[in-house]
């Protein structure tokens, strides 16, 4: 056997258990390609988990955990990174409570701020534009991009939350062009 097909019978075995890829690592390995399994799937809960916090406090432990296997049995990891591993939980839990808009949100919700954290870092401010500010009665602004939402188009900006803003900024808002990922920057802004 190649390395290459041991490594994909050990994969295999992670995500799904086969029987296939565990005969092939002889009788006496099953108790500890278990021990393994056990690991893969515990680490992948607890990404789901630190990803997730508050949707994990609005579920609770039980039927959190079953959300977070049902996920893992569907989703197995993809990318170098686990950073991005639960980025599609909120799928799951559309499909496990359809009838729970609010919890849906809240993923979502949960969800841009990871993709916020991971995001590409904004262009530095230059040391001659930072002299040039006003500091005094400068500003700032939080300005963050649109996001597109996987079920059900764009998502509109949370009750409430441009009420008290200038109409050049709502129409910003509703103008903005839609994103898959979320960015956020803070900028000086004019004193009103």
């Amino acid at each position: 056997m190649s390395l290459a097909q041991l490594q994909r019978d050990f994969r295999a075995w992670l995500v799904d258990g086969s029987d296939d890829a565990a005969r092939s690592f002889g009788a006496g390995a099953a108790a500890g390609l278990t021990v393994y399994q056990n690991n893969y799937r515990a680490q992948l809960v607890g990404c789901i988990e630190q990803s997730f916090p508050r949707v994990h406090a609005w579920l609770g432990d039980d039927a959190f955990l079953r959300a977070a296997i049902t996920h893992i049995d569907s989703h197995p990891p993809g990318a170098w990174t686990l950073d991005v591993y639960a980025r599609n939980f909120d799928e799951t839990l559309t499909a496990l409570f359809p009838d729970n808009p609010d919890l849906h949100e809240l993923a979502w919700i949960e969800n841009a701020l990871s993709e916020a954290f991971v995001a590409p870092d904004a262009e530095p401010v230059s040391i001659d534009a930072l002299s040039a500010i006003d500091w005094d009665s400068a500003q700032l602004r939080l300005s963050c991009r649109r996001l597109h939402s996987r079920h059900g188009g764009e998502r509109r900006a949370p009750v409430g939350a441009l009420r008290d803003r200038s109409a050049e900024d709502r129409e910003w808002w509703r103008a903005s062009s839609p994103r898959r990922s979320a960015a956020c920057s803070i900028a000086p802004v004019r004193a009103p």
